[in-house]
């Protein structure tokens, strides 16, 4: 339950472009570290072990004081090809690895996936790109079956929870980005 509660907080947190939503962020992810390794989702419970470094660098990333740091911005060339290249080659990795060192991994493409696409959606989400939260919204539909197929009927609704914070979220930064563009940088 308390995972619940701190990841519905970090991920509004998040939506409003609120700093707290980092280390609320960590908090979470060790207690649903717990959930998810007593579910035999080893990716899942793995990933919120790197989810804190993750969080660790969103929150230094979004801390600074310089104004590029704060805004928020849309996927360059380079983005695009880190995205492309490293989902389906992390997921393949990943997925021939999780086979290897796991006793009888639950879903073991679809947590693969759904790992590795968190872990770029959270990467991109600490350099405030907006299209974290289309990936957010992709991996989101993807958990919702998964965790009811687990029996991990709280969490099936707190993930349909984070699908509507995503769209929120979304929405919002849209906003955000419209009102940064409309500013004009002072010319000396």
């Amino acid at each position: 339950m308390w995972g619940a509660i701190t990841g519905f907080l970090c991920v509004w947190l998040a939506a409003k472009t609120h700093i707290l939503n980092w280390p609320v962020g960590i908090l979470s992810v060790f207690l649903y570290f717990k959930v998810f390794f007593s579910t035999q989702l080893y990716s899942d419970a793995i990933l919120q072990l790197v989810f804190v470094l993750f969080q660790i660098y969103g929150w230094w990333n979004w801390s600074k004081k310089n104004q590029e740091s704060a805004r928020i911005s849309l996927f360059n060339k380079n983005d695009w090809f880190f995205a492309a290249f490293v989902i389906p080659t992390g997921t393949a990795i990943w997925y021939f690895i999780l086979l290897s060192i796991a006793d009888k991994p639950s879903y073991p493409f679809w947590d693969s996936f759904t790992t590795v696409i968190s872990l770029v959606a959270i990467y991109f989400q600490a350099r405030r790109k907006i299209q974290s939260w289309w990936l957010w919204i992709f991996v989101d539909l993807i958990y919702l079956p998964l965790y009811v197929a687990k029996e991990l009927y709280l969490t099936a609704v707190l993930y349909s929870v984070f699908l509507v914070l995503a769209l929120y979220g979304l929405a919002q930064w849209n906003k955000l980005i419209k009102s940064q563009n409309l500013v004009q940088p002072i010319s000396h």
